[in-house]
């Protein structure tokens, strides 16, 4: 069965573009609505939410993976990132008061300062004469941003991902 064969009418689908001569139009603008130009402002501050979005979403999901499980502690401290449990790497924060300070013991315990000079949390280039670095390590970064979630409930994605920056502008201040 083609989509010309579906019960909509030809050149449009389930997602409400349609085909013209142009290109695809939506069903849901209005077309007398005029389009304007984003600044490179607006595209990176919307970038930044969709990836915040996605980072929420990839949490969310395997939360609700993982709806039910009981966690055995014992299962907790068997694996190892860099040499510590999560129960260990826990503790090392417990008492902290301040978001920052955590931050940095956890990613010092989880990355060494060259990997963390050498990596990003978000892939991009610190300026456009430099290549991107590539992405740090999903798994550790995930454990990095659930410790530092379980002590401090309030703290977005955002910040932790500006924490996580910051600290690695720091250390390359103190490299240099």
């Amino acid at each position: 069965m083609t989509p010309e064969d579906s019960s909509q009418s030809p050149g449009s689908s389930k997602t409400g573009l349609k085909t013209t001569g142009k290109g695809f139009e939506s069903d849901l603008e209005d077309p007398d609505h005029e389009r304007r130009f984003v600044t490179t402002e607006e595209f990176q501050a919307m970038e930044k939410e969709l990836e915040d979005v996605k980072e929420e979403l990839k949490c969310l999901k395997w939360k609700v993976r993982h709806i039910g499980e009981t966690v055995q502690p014992l299962a907790e401290d068997s694996k190892r990132y860099n040499g510590y449990t999560l129960t260990e790497l826990k503790a090392m924060v417990q008492s902290e008061d301040d978001p920052y300070k955590a931050a940095h013991k956890i990613l010092t315990a989880l990355f060494s300062d060259v990997y963390l000079l050498q990596h990003s949390v978000t892939e991009q280039a610190s300026n456009t004469r430099s290549l991107p670095k590539p992405k740090i390590d999903p798994e550790l970064y995930t454990v990095y941003c659930d410790i530092l979630k379980s002590i401090f409930p309030g703290i977005s994605s955002q910040t932790l991902r500006e924490e996580t920056q910051h600290i690695q502008k720091s250390t390359q201040e103190e490299v240099q």
